[in-house]
């Protein structure tokens, strides 16, 4: 096991020496010497187990390199922490991992000592030319990354894009080169990292845009909604993509722009495919009260999973989508109008219109769940469930039952009229709901505990023990 400690002169003719005998110097980048330790023994070179030890023979000690371990990305390590190994190749050096200008003393040296003839692993050299090119030409830097882009697996070339995504100032050139590679995964990647970057990356997109994988394509859309408005243009361009994934997923990133996007929204409201015109019901509920016309053109649309979906953006918007839960309402399809009652609960008082006229909605499914949102009102909503207990359908009764548990004592006529229900299961829930109003329902629970049904009087002792109720 070898290593290199780096020392940077503090004045002109220091030495950082071994204790017991001379070593060999190195050159960084900038032509500063460093010290070349070439083992763990006390008595070759600097001991680098510790930090701290190691910094006994030369305080300004940038790093310590075990460059022969294998895998990984290099791992900065405070100096006071003490060096540490890992799978990967470690570097120790007196910087936080978040030091940008110690990354690029690490990269720096890992390179300068591979141009002076010692091995580097073949991760951390990359790690450290993806750097370096981010701010200099230089060539031997260029000539890795030009090696490693040709790396037959395609995890390797799609890792250099990773790295060169997190610099602050990024190497576009390496992005540039990405996209010409034959692996549509690794141009996915290049794409990917371009979002990243911000609008410096356009040109990225600009090319990923019109790649010949739909992959790549719906990636540039992902990138440029990451982007923002100078961005946009893309995304206009790509709702003209003939695959209907990819348009979906310029529509979804037009939702995260905003209002500024509007216009995608329209164009996708006039797409051949649902599952487009779908994303841009959902991507106008995001953007607000400015997107109601898009629901409402929505509500015209002939598949009735576009509707319902507009009518669930509509009760996110609140109030001011009211008109778009009355068209619901009246839909042809249960299934929309159902989600009309969810919608009125998410709205509240302002809905309690569209909870009246669902609560006699032929389909007996649409009128269960005008229920529950009716809790959510509260006891202005109270009618709802006085005229749901008279219901033909037993589930309707039942759930009826449930909700009005939670509105107390004002509830009672309800669960008086559940407890001489039909259908014993409607009884034993009344029994159940009386035990959380308390005493005030104490005589629903007398008249359960002498129920024809075994289940409804159970119900009820279980409930008469649990509350400590006295029944005579």
């Amino acid at each position: 096991m070898e290593y290199i400690a780096f020392k940077s002169l503090l004045s002109v003719g220091e030495c950082l020496y071994s204790p017991q005998q001379g070593t060999e110097w190195l050159y960084d980048l900038y032509g500063r010497p460093c010290l070349v330790t070439d083992s763990l023994e006390d008595s070759h070179g600097i001991y680098a187990a510790l930090w701290d030890v190691a910094a006994e023979y030369g305080k300004a000690i940038y790093m310590v390199v075990p460059y022969l371990l294998d895998g990984g990305d290099p791992e900065i390590v405070l100096g006071s922490q003490g060096w540490r190994s890992s799978a990967a190749t470690v570097i120790a050096g007196p910087w936080p991992s978040d030091d940008e200008d110690g990354m690029r003393q690490a990269a720096e040296f890992i390179l300068a000592s591979y141009m002076q003839g010692y091995h580097q692993v073949e991760g951390v050299l990359v790690w450290a030319a993806v750097i370096v090119v981010a701010y200099s030409d230089n060539p031997i830097a260029l000539s890795i990354l030009e090696r490693a882009l040709a790396a037959p697996d395609r995890e390797v070339r799609r890792e250099i894009i990773r790295i060169a995504s997190q610099l602050s100032v990024p190497p576009l050139y390496i992005l540039e080169r990405a996209l010409a590679d034959s692996d549509w995964y690794v141009r996915q990647g290049a794409v990917h990292a371009a979002g990243k970057i911000g609008q410096a990356a356009l040109p990225i997109l600009e090319r990923g845009m019109v790649d010949i994988n739909p992959h790549v394509r719906r990636e540039a859309a992902y990138a440029a909604g990451k982007i923002g408005v100078p961005a946009l243009y893309i995304l206009e361009r790509t709702m003209q993509d003939d695959i209907p994934h990819v348009r979906q997923r310029a529509v979804y990133a037009a939702g995260k722009i905003g209002q500024a996007a509007l216009s995608i929204l329209e164009h996708a409201l006039a797409d051949q495919d649902r599952d487009v015109r779908r994303e841009g019901v959902r991507a106008a509920g995001k953007i607000g009260p400015a997107a109601l016309h898009i629901l409402e053109y929505a509500m015209t649309d002939p598949d009735w999973y576009v509707r319902w979906e507009a009518v669930q953006a509509a009760g996110k918007i609140g109030p001011a989508a009211l008109s778009i839960l009355e068209c619901g309402v009246q839909d042809d399809t249960s299934h929309v109008r159902q989600e009309t009652m969810h919608a009125a609960g998410e709205i509240g008082l302002a809905a309690l219109p569209i909870l009246e006229r669902g609560i006699d909605d032929p389909d007996w499914y649409v009128r269960l769940d005008a229920v529950q949102p009716a809790v959510k009102i509260g006891p202005a909503a109270l009618h709802i469930l006085e005229h749901a207990i008279t219901d033909i359908n037993p589930y309707v009764r039942h759930e009826t039952v449930c909700a009005a548990s939670k509105f107390g004592p004002a509830a009672l006529p309800i669960l008086e009229r559940a407890i001489v229900d039909s259908d014993w299961y409607v009884r034993r829930e009344a029994a159940h709901a009386a035990g959380k109003i308390g005493s005030a329902a104490l005589h629903i629970l007398e008249h359960a505990r002498i129920d024809a049904n075994q289940d409804v009087r159970q119900e009820a002792m279980r409930t008469i023990n649990k509350i400590g109720l006295f029944v005579d």
